[in-house]
């Protein structure tokens, strides 16, 4: 069995250098009701990915319906991470302000799912 690497980098928990993800991949779904500030910004706070590279994740997602956002060692990981997507978007209040205009009074929606691909 590979030993999985770990270190903390800029505060995060992350994998080493020497260690490639693949065992399980998080996606986020399309809706037509989650501003996509509130995804980018999700996206940004769960995982290392920048602000450019959340951007055109969101973008996938649009345009195709879903995104593939980033790959994970173990399906643990991935859902852990994917959990922490929605609960951003979902505690998300500095885009309240395009709720009149969706006539949207819940949380944000934004939808997650995990792949497993190990």
């Amino acid at each position: 069995m590979e030993e999985i690497n770990y270190e903390f980098i800029n505060g995060e928990l992350k994998l080493s250098d020497t260690v490639k993800p693949g065992g399980a991949t998080v996606v986020i779904l399309n809706d037509n009701v989650t501003p996509v500030e509130v995804v980018i910004e999700a996206i940004m706070a769960a995982t290392s990915l920048s602000e450019s590279e959340a951007y055109q994740k969101m973008i996938t997602a649009h345009t195709g319906g879903w995104s593939a956002i980033k790959s994970y060692p173990s399906v643990d990981q991935a859902e852990t991470v994917a959990t922490n997507i929605q609960v951003h978007a979902e505690n998300n209040t500095r885009y309240d302000h395009y709720r009149a205009s969706s006539n949207h009074k819940g949380p944000w929606p934004l939808t997650t799912d995990v792949m497993d691909i190990g």
